[in-house]
């Protein structure tokens, strides 16, 4: 029973990482977003946004609609049970988001490079790759909160929670590279969590320094 159910898991692991596809691209239409605007606005730029941003809301419309489509199928499906297991599909389905959510957050965090240490970096050198994470953060995370709607779970609170633990794992293993420790494996941890792991984007002494070295 036990395989049957880490069977079921990984089969609908693949849930999450369609819906993150699908909110990924919702995030993607900036035309349909008119906080460019500011507390008043005239007709003539209320129209010329109707006109620009038509293509952009009906994707939108259509990315949402398969979002509600695929949040719907899951919260159908009844509770199944493998023996003496009872699997809740709903349950299953926000572990994998949790699963899918931290390998997302640690693909951003990893994918922080500053400049070289062999040379003097500027202010902007260092601001722009933060200024960079900072908005795909952002993006991820209003798109994830798109979640908390179909499927009733606050997605901003797992969102904290995950961004988190995954910022406390990598200062974690800083630690041990500053101070010339040998880096603990993942699961040594005290942040690593087997149902939502996190992993160092480089094996070795280099460890989570990638995050901030590259």
């Amino acid at each position: 029973s036990a395989r049957l159910v880490q069977f079921m898991r990984s089969t609908l692991q693949e849930i999450p990482r369609l819906l993150f596809g699908l909110l990924g691209r919702i995030s993607e239409q900036t035309a349909a977003k008119p906080d460019r605007f500011g507390s008043r606005i005239t007709l003539v730029e209320l129209s010329d946004y109707a006109r620009l941003s038509e293509a952009a809301r009906q994707e939108v419309g259509t990315l949402t609609q398969r979002v509600t489509l695929l949040m719907r199928g899951m919260c159908e499906t009844e509770v199944a049970v493998l023996g003496e297991i009872r699997v809740d599909p709903r349950t299953v389905l926000v572990d994998g988001l949790r699963r899918e959510l931290a390998r997302r957050i640690e693909a951003l965090l990893a994918g922080l490079v500053f400049p070289p240490s062999g040379r003097l970096a500027s202010l902007t050198d260092l601001i722009s790759p933060v200024s960079s994470l900072a908005n795909r953060v952002e993006d991820l995370c209003s798109g994830f909160q798109h979640v908390q709607d179909y499927l009733g779970v606050s997605a901003l609170q797992l969102w904290h929670q995950e961004l988190g633990r995954a910022v406390a794992f990598f200062l974690h293993v800083e630690q041990h590279v500053l101070l010339r420790r040998r880096v603990p494996p993942s699961g040594a941890s005290p942040h690593h969590d087997p149902s939502a792991p996190i992993t160092f984007p480089d094996n070795g002494s280099r460890g989570a320094s990638a995050t901030s070295s590259g």
